[in-house]
C-alpha cells in the first residue's frame, strides 16, 4: 500500500477559513479577531491595512497641529523659565517650530507608520523563525502586524478629541493619566506611560497571530510578544533616562 506524505510546509498548514473582504478584516479583527487572524495569515495582504493607517496616520496628524505646537511651545518655556536658553533664541525656536512642525509633522506621520511597521515585523520575524524555529513569511507577519494596528488607529481617533480640547498630546488611556504633571519625568510613570489599554489590546492580538502563523499555543504566543514589549519598555525608559 503506497505511503502518503501529509507533510507540507509550515506557512502552508494555516486553517483557511472563508475569504474576508477588507471591511470584514476591519471589523473583524475587533469582534472576532481569531478567525480573522486566521484569513490574514492564510492569505496576507498589506496593500489595504498600509493605506488605511498611512492616510489616516497623515490625517490626524495634521487635525493635531494646535496640540503639537501647544506642546513644543511649553517646552520652549520650560527652557527659559530654566535658564537653559535666552529669549531671543526661544522665539526663533519657536518660528522654527512652527514652520517645520506645520510643514513636515504630518508626513513623517505617515513616514513613521511604514518604518515602524518593517522594524517590528522584522523582530517579530526574526524571533519566530529564528529564536522559536518557526516557519512563516515576512509578507504573513507584516500582513498581521498590519491589521492588528486597526486597533492602535481607533485608540488614536478617541484621543483626537481630548487632545485638542485639552490642547495637549498628553493624552492617556493607561494609569499614566493619574499621574500629576510634576510626576511626569518619574520612572514610575515612564512605565505607565506603556500600558495604554490599545497598545496591551493589539500586543494580545498579535499573540493571536503568533499562535495562528506558527502554531504555537495561545499561551506560548502571548507570553513571547509580552515579553518583547516588556523588554522595549525597559529599554525606552532607560533612553529615556540618559536625557
Amino acid at each position: 500500500m503506497e505511503e502518503t506524505n501529509n507533510f507540507q510546509p509550515a506557512e502552508t498548514q494555516i486553517e483557511t477559513p472563508a475569504p474576508l473582504n477588507p471591511f470584514q478584516r476591519f471589523i473583524g479583527i475587533f469582534t472576532s479577531p481569531m478567525n480573522t487572524l486566521k484569513d490574514v495569515a492564510a492569505r496576507p495582504d498589506w496593500i489595504v491595512p498600509m493605506a488605511i493607517l498611512v492616510l489616516t496616520s497623515i490625517i490626524l496628524v495634521y487635525l493635531l497641529l494646535p496640540a503639537i505646537l501647544a506642546d513644543a511651545s511649553r517646552g520652549i518655556e520650560k527652557m527659559v523659565d530654566a535658564g537653559k536658553i535666552p529669549m531671543d533664541q526661544a522665539e526663533k525656536m519657536q518660528e522654527a517650530s512652527e514652520t517645520f512642525t506645520g510643514k513636515i509633522a504630518p508626513l513623517l506621520g505617515g513616514l513613521k507608520v511604514i518604518v515602524f511597521s518593517l522594524v517590528t515585523t522584522a523582530l517579530l520575524l526574526f524571533v519566530g523563525n529564528i529564536i522559536l524555529s518557526g516557519k512563516a513569511t515576512f509578507q504573513q507577519m507584516f500582513s498581521v502586524y498590519l491589521w492588528t494596528g486597526m486597533v492602535d488607529l481607533l485608540g488614536s481617533i478617541l484621543r483626537l478629541p481630548l487632545a485638542l480640547k485639552q490642547n495637549t498630546m498628553m493624552v492617556f488611556f493607561s494609569p499614566a493619566a493619574f499621574f500629576p504633571e510634576e510626576a511626569q519625568e518619574s520612572v514610575l510613570f515612564k512605565v505607565s506611560s506603556f500600558l495604554d489599554v490599545f497598545a496591551l489590546w493589539r500586543i494580545a492580538l498579535i499573540g493571536l497571530g503568533f499562535a495562528v502563523l506558527y502554531r504555537f499555543s495561545v499561551g506560548k504566543s502571548l507570553g513571547t510578544v509580552f515579553g518583547m514589549y516588556a523588554l522595549l519598555i525597559a529599554v525606552s525608559v532607560a533612553f529615556m533616562g540618559l536625557f
